[in-house]
C-alpha cells in the first residue's frame, strides 16, 4: 500500500522530489561539436589545437580531430587550407585560425 491516497498525489510527490535534479541537468551546457581537419607535422594545426584547449576552459567543447591524410578525398579538399574548424550549427574557419575569431564564433569572447 502506497503512503499517498491517490496515484495523482504519488506522481506529484515524485515530481517534486526529482525536479531540482531535472532542472540542474537542463541548465547544464551541452558541449559544442567541433570538427578539426588537420594533419601531422602542421604547425598551424598545432596552434589551432592550442586555441581550442584555451577556449575549452571557458566553453564546453567536443572536438573530433580528423587527419586528412587518412582519406584521399579529404586530402584533396583541404590540403591547402588546413587547419579547418567546422563548428556544428556555426561557421567554418580556415587557416590561419585566429583565437579571438574562434572565441567569437563559439560565443566565448
Amino acid at each position: 500500500m502506497l503512503p499517498w491516497p491517490s496515484l495523482k498525489q504519488a506522481a506529484s510527490a515524485l515530481a517534486s522530489r526529482y525536479r531540482p535534479w531535472y532542472n540542474a541537468c537542463m541548465e547544464r551546457e551541452l558541449p559544442r561539436e567541433i570538427r578539426l581537419y588537420s594533419r601531422s607535422g602542421c604547425h598551424l594545426c598545432e596552434q589551432a589545437v592550442e586555441h581550442l584547449e584555451h577556449i575549452a576552459a571557458l566553453v564546453a567543447l567536443h572536438v573530433t580531430e580528423i587527419n586528412i591524410l587518412d582519406d584521399p578525398k579529404l586530402y584533396e579538399r583541404y590540403k591547402h587550407s588546413i587547419p579547418v574548424i567546422e563548428i556544428a550549427d556555426g561557421p567554418t574557419l580556415n587557416a590561419p585560425i585566429d583565437e579571438q575569431e574562434l572565441r567569437q564564433a563559439l560565443g566565448a569572447a
